[in-house]
């Protein structure tokens, strides 16, 4: 008989990233805005400890400024850097697309299948932040599948400025088009087309560089 697996523990640090994460890329806490470890200790109810720890990790990926004595300071987004983060962003994605298309495995394959067929009824999905959960479980089946060590280190950063900048933007963004070019670049893959894939993964980043820049003429 085949035991369950026990599911993993999440340790306080990480649920201290994750609910100071949501609050930056949703904009409840706004670029500039001070947080004290004291302020979020006290709202989730664990140590400062973990909250420091948390602390330091959303330093590495840009989110916030760690200054001694007074806390962190939530970063700055524009639309000038959003544009250098795509032009990396595209070349580091097209890697992981390629590595995905070899090293894919059954069980992958079937979650992929799973979220394409999610993001082509995106259409009948009104909230916002519905899109964006898709889209970050696109990114994380990306990775698993491509199996790199070094590459979420690198990419994550990335995906988190970019996420936020979506975000703070999201009344002007068209999800329905997003959710469909990234549905293109999951078929490509499972398929095992990699011109298809590089093409659609192209759009996918050419649709974000074209939103980015409307934004800035703005």
């Amino acid at each position: 008989m085949k035991r369950s697996k026990t599911p993993v523990k999440e340790s306080l640090s990480e649920q201290a990233y994750k609910k100071i994460e949501e609050s930056i890329l949703t904009a409840r806490f706004a670029p500039g805005t001070w947080i004290t470890e004291s302020a979020i200790s006290k709202e989730l109810g664990i140590g400062r400890t973990p909250v420091r720890e948390a602390a330091q990790r959303l330093a590495f990926n840009g989110l916030v400024d760690i200054v001694p004595g007074r806390g962190m300071r939530v970063t700055d987004i524009s639309a000038g850097d959003q544009i250098q983060i795509l032009e990396l962003r595209r070349a580091i994605e097209d890697m992981l697309v390629r590595r995905a298309l070899r090293h894919i495995a059954a069980p992958e394959a079937d979650s992929m299948r799973q979220l394409a067929k999610r993001l082509k009824s995106a259409s009948r999905i009104t909230d916002p932040m519905r899109f964006h959960e898709l889209d970050r479980e696109f990114k994380g089946l990306l990775l698993q599948c491509a199996k790199h060590k070094y590459a979420e280190g690198m990419v994550g950063p990335l995906w988190s400025a970019t996420r936020r900048f979506l975000w703070v933007h999201r009344t002007r963004e068209n999800k329905v088009a997003f959710a469909e070019l990234v549905a293109r670049v999951i078929d490509a893959i499972v398929v095992g087309d990699e011109a298809a894939a590089m093409r659609a993964n192209a759009a996918r980043l050419d649709h974000l560089d074209e939103f980015v820049r409307a934004t800035l003429d703005t």
